[in-house]
């Protein structure tokens, strides 16, 4: 008898004895699971996930499986305010809302003081992954991009690699 790992397609036997250790030993050391569990920790920093609670919860596009998310794309607005040192009052000027009601008709309006509590989110995801990251010297960084041609959407992902104080690599 056979089986097959559910994370990196690897497949085991069953000894005649009917002795599995060795497919736990796989299933507790397996590279791919292990890097599964530390991209979703990273995730989890994200405080505006598109699904609330949802550990599996990724930075999405706010146009996903052809429905647009409204949080995702307050999110996006809260990071372009902070990095370019907007005022919060910009996304309740007129002209910003049309612009965005043209791209995006289901834009609705938000208040200043709603994208502030957003930003203030965002500055608190980047407060935590620095403290992850606290005592790291050197990262490597790497990105890809790639388009999803049937649903035309497009992405970006950034992965940090480095290692750690007990000398265990880390994405």
């Amino acid at each position: 008898m056979k089986t097959k790992c559910k994370h990196c397609g690897k497949v085991l036997s069953i000894l005649p004895s009917g002795v599995t250790s060795h497919i736990k030993r796989h299933t507790d050391n397996c590279f791919k699971k292990q890097m599964i569990q530390k991209q979703q920790n990273l995730h989890n920093f994200i405080p505006l996930n598109h699904k609330a609670g949802n550990p599996n919860s990724k930075f999405v596009s706010a146009l996903h499986d052809g429905k647009f998310d409204m949080l995702i794309m307050r999110e996006g607005v809260a990071n372009w305010i902070t990095m370019h040192e907007h005022l919060f009052t910009i996304v309740e000027e007129e002209g910003f809302n049309m612009m965005l009601k043209r791209g995006i008709p289901q834009w609705t309006s938000v208040s200043r003081h709603t994208i502030r509590l957003d930003a203030f989110k965002v500055y608190d995801v980047g407060k935590k992954l620095k403290n992850f990251l606290k005592g790291v010297d050197k990262i490597s960084l790497t990105t890809d991009l790639w388009r999803s041609k049937p649903q035309k959407i497009e992405y970006m992902v950034l992965a940090a690699h480095f290692v750690d104080k007990n000398w265990k690599l880390q994405k």
